[in-house]
């Protein structure tokens, strides 16, 4: 270990793919040494490799409907490493390590930052309340947006505890640089994620029957794994197959073409990080009103200016959107991606700004 620097632990679930390039910049920064304890086989999440990664496999108890977690041996690392400082994923009480090295840190005087979504749960005030007991008595807690500093603030957390950083993908994910390739009389648009329930990819399909009725030219694109039989079915019943093309899971360029030939991203669930990949291309995104669905990244929707909302589970209301949005892509286009495109660099949701912020942030604790 090296001589004078302060030693933080960072400790994830998984080491998930889209936090490869954030990581490589908090583990190789110079101000600390720093090593992430990760575990694997969670949740199906695909895993990114980095050096400075200790990765080890879950002890999983189910118990009832709800599945448990213990990564192995991190009250170990703990004792092992001596941290100065830990920087621990959210408060999730299935997450029984973390729970654990929190109250590890606290008996061995070692500060502990908690990295959270900063959402108070679906327990209630009994959830609220046992929520507060881990996130006051830390030293600071990262969180993605003001939704989840407020969050945090209404729990009682002290308002200078909390760090509004952002959220990021991999630097090679974005589309800042891509160009606006279709100009064809066909609008196109593009659906991508894990095809599950909870996408509600039903709702986008009914809502491109309503515009193929009204005689509106477009494709949709559908990008992703899952169980896609369901939908194509519903897509054949409803005669529109002509007009969707399900491609299964893409990655990479294959994937980046088709944010290329898209004109506006709909996910009609709740949606994450894909929101700031659409952005980035300049296509602005519509999604559920639903707020309560949503990761943080919806903070970059603005209604009419980086995209909409529609009303939740109301087919023909996105398809009012949707019809909105094609008619003034026809003479804005240029000017909604940039705006789509601006909003990502005002909130900072990129790699080296993320973890800029998260490295301050630990500097400022530290002292």
């Amino acid at each position: 270990m090296t001589q004078g620097r302060k030693r933080v632990l960072f400790i994830e679930p998984v080491l998930a793919h889209y936090r490869h390039d954030t990581f490589s910049f908090l583990l190789n920064s110079n101000l600390f040494e720093s090593f992430l304890l990760a575990g694997t086989d969670y949740e199906n999440i695909k895993e990114s490799e980095l050096n400075n990664v200790i990765k080890n496999r879950y002890i999983k108890i189910k118990f009832g409907f709800i599945k448990f977690y213990y990564l192995r041996k991190t009250l170990h690392f703990v004792r092992k490493y001596k941290p100065d400082i830990i920087v621990c994923s959210g408060v999730d009480f299935r997450h029984i390590h973390t729970l654990l090295a929190f109250l590890l840190a606290k008996f061995l005087k070692i500060k502990f930052l908690w990295w959270s979504h900063a959402g108070l749960g679906n327990q209630g005030k009994l959830g609220q309340k046992l929520r507060s007991i881990f996130y006051r008595p830390c030293e600071g807690i990262l969180v993605y947006s003001n939704k989840g500093k407020q969050n945090l603030v209404s729990i009682g957390v002290p308002e200078n505890k909390i760090k509004i950083i952002g959220n990021a993908l991999n630097s090679i994910e974005y589309g800042f640089n891509s160009n606006m390739n279709n100009e064809s009389n066909e609008s196109v648009l593009l659906f991508s994620g894990r095809i599950t329930r909870e996408k509600k990819l039903d709702v986008l399909i009914k809502a491109l029957k309503v515009l193929k009725d009204k005689g509106i030219n477009f494709r949709c694109f559908v990008v992703g794994g899952g169980k896609i039989s369901y939908y194509q079915q519903l897509a054949k019943d409803l005669g529109i197959t002509d007009r969707i093309n399900f491609l299964g899971p893409k990655y990479g360029e294959e994937l980046k073409q088709y944010f290329s030939k898209a004109q506006l991203f709909v996910y009609p669930g709740g949606i994450g990080l894909s929101l700031v990949q659409a952005l980035s291309y300049g296509l602005p995104v519509i999604t559920t009103d639903a707020f309560g669905l949503h990761g943080p990244e919806i903070e970059l929707i603005t209604p009419g200016v980086t995209g909409d909302l529609f009303r939740e589970g109301d087919y023909e209301d996105l398809a009012s959107k949707i019809e909105y949005w094609l008619k003034r892509l026809v003479t804005d286009k240029y000017k909604i991606a940039h705006d789509c495109r601006k909003r990502i660099m005002e909130y900072g949701y990129l790699p080296e700004i993320v973890s800029q912020k998260i490295i301050e942030f630990i500097a400022q604790v530290q002292k």
